[in-house]
């Protein structure tokens, strides 16, 4: 976080692969275990639906304290299957949900 500061990059996003096939599970990474809950990140809000989603939002202080604050922001879904909107990209189309939807033209 310190060095993405360091390069003036100052919003920062994390999305971890959903569950879908064996590689996504397989290469998984588990945010809640990236000590987003020391003294350094603080917690601006956070947002689940039911047990299929959910999303934090951080501010960082870097360690070289001065007058700005890196925003962190990270996603996670554990059952695709259940969430029916949002936009995927399935390498050839734009589709609609996470269960194979329509494809957007």
């Amino acid at each position: 976080m310190d060095k993405s500061f360091d390069l003036g990059i100052e919003l920062i996003g994390f999305v971890s692969l959903m569950p879908i096939n064996d590689f996504c599970k397989e290469n998984f990474v588990d945010f809640n275990k990236l000590n987003l809950d020391s003294d350094r990140f603080i917690m601006t809000k956070e947002f689940k639906y039911k047990n299929q989603c959910k999303c934090n939002n951080y501010l960082y202080i870097p360690e070289k304290i001065i007058d700005k604050v890196v925003r962190v922001y990270y996603k996670n879904t554990f059952k695709p299957g259940k969430l029916f909107h949002g936009i995927i990209y399935d390498g050839e189309y734009l589709k609609t949900g996470f269960n194979g939807g329509e494809i957007i033209k």
